[in-house]
């Protein structure tokens, strides 16, 4: 079973705990030991930023995605994350759709989704089609980086994967649904 996605929150845990810990009365027989493990997690700790796998995989876990970024880590870090998701992501696309897409297919694009968001709402009966005006001023909607509407909605989208399903299976499964 994959468990990538835990391993920078169970560091930041374990640091927490200890440091909280290694300057109490009541583990004043463990300080020394608690002191060299926070050690050997800042070490290890410093080596995850050596690679963004763990990123990657804490970003890739469909009911987590930023969840622990965001509660955790402060804006700036957050941020730097988000750029990072974003890199992998348009250059993932960009593989995917190696014949490139266009400025006027980008277009064509964007304007197919504001036809099936009209068709969406008018199947709803909705009476106002401001979700489809949005797209108007939508920086997601940029012609250039036809891959953000996509990243966004995987992004700010929280997943359910069954119990009996490890994260792998369930990236298959929607592979063969997508």
């Amino acid at each position: 079973m994959p468990t990538l996605y835990n391993a920078l929150p169970a560091i930041e845990a374990l640091h927490a705990a200890w440091n909280k810990r290694a300057d109490k009365a009541k583990y004043a027989p463990f300080k020394q030991a608690l002191k060299a493990a926070i050690a050997k997690l800042e070490e290890y700790y410093t080596k995850t930023a050596a690679s963004d796998a763990h990123i990657l995989a804490m970003a890739l876990h469909p009911m987590k995605k930023m969840t622990h970024f965001k509660k955790y880590w402060g804006k700036k870090l957050v941020g730097d994350v988000e750029s990072l998701l974003e890199k992998k992501f348009s250059e993932q696309y960009k593989r995917l759709h190696a014949a490139g897409t266009s400025e006027s297919q980008a277009k064509d694009a964007l304007s197919a989704r504001k036809k099936s968001c009209m068709q969406g709402l008018l199947s709803r009966n909705l009476e106002t089609d401001s979700e489809c005006e949005e797209d108007d001023d939508n920086p997601m909607s940029d012609p250039t980086k036809p891959w953000m509407t996509e990243f966004h909605r995987y992004i700010d989208t929280v997943e359910a994967v069954p119990d009996d399903m490890d994260i792998v299976q369930w990236w298959g499964v929607r592979d063969i649904l997508v």
